[in-house]
């Protein structure tokens, strides 16, 4: 007397492939595409650029912290060295700046703050080289777009001007012309 019939099936969720909702999105605007991957040659251009000589070359899931000594930290160089000379090397900025930079005499922060940059650096440069060349192609395929845009338009006015000649041509055997001639010549038959 009564039939069971199976409940309906529940919506399939967003992300499976159903051709119906394919070209409507869920919400009002599509989200945005993900980047793209850097190219392979982008990525293994920045392991060989590697860093300069002397500074490590940074790798953020080795990087291990180093604890600060504190304001008493003095490199192993300078600590036979006399007040005089200190003091000479610490009233000479380029001296100072070499023994602060100096892969022998710096400190390891430095160091690693150093390679940190470098790396940094590397990063954007090829990034910054990776989306001139996507502007470029960017730029030659709109260029290609835009010459076949121009060249489609060019045909549709050929065929636009040869559809033309052709309803010229075809005039005297249109339906209105064929049907006027033949109450023309029923016209004459009967006068």
């Amino acid at each position: 007397m009564y039939s069971h019939t199976p409940p309906a099936p529940p919506p399939k969720p967003p992300g499976t492939h159903d051709v119906s909702r394919m070209s409507t999105p869920s919400s009002g605007t599509a989200p945005p595409p993900p980047p793209p991957p850097l190219p392979e040659a982008v990525t293994a251009g920045l392991i060989a650029a590697g860093t300069p000589a002397g500074a490590e070359y940074y790798d953020p899931q080795s990087q291990q912290e180093i604890a600060d000594p504190g304001d008493q930290w003095l490199p192993k160089f300078l600590e036979d060295k006399s007040k005089t000379d200190l003091t000479t090397i610490l009233s000479t900025p380029t001296l100072l700046t070499a023994l602060t930079h100096s892969p022998t005499t710096a400190h390891p922060l430095t160091l690693t703050s150093h390679a940190t940059l470098t790396h940094t650096l590397t990063t954007n440069t090829a990034l910054a080289q990776h989306l001139l060349d996507a502007e470029q192609h960017l730029a030659r395929q709109r260029d290609a777009a835009q010459a076949q845009l121009l060249a489609t338009h060019a045909l549709e006015r050929q065929w636009r001007a040869r559809q033309a000649d052709m309803d010229v041509v075809l005039a005297p055997f249109a339906p209105a012309r064929l049907y006027q001639r033949l109450s023309g010549g029923v016209a004459e038959q009967e006068g």
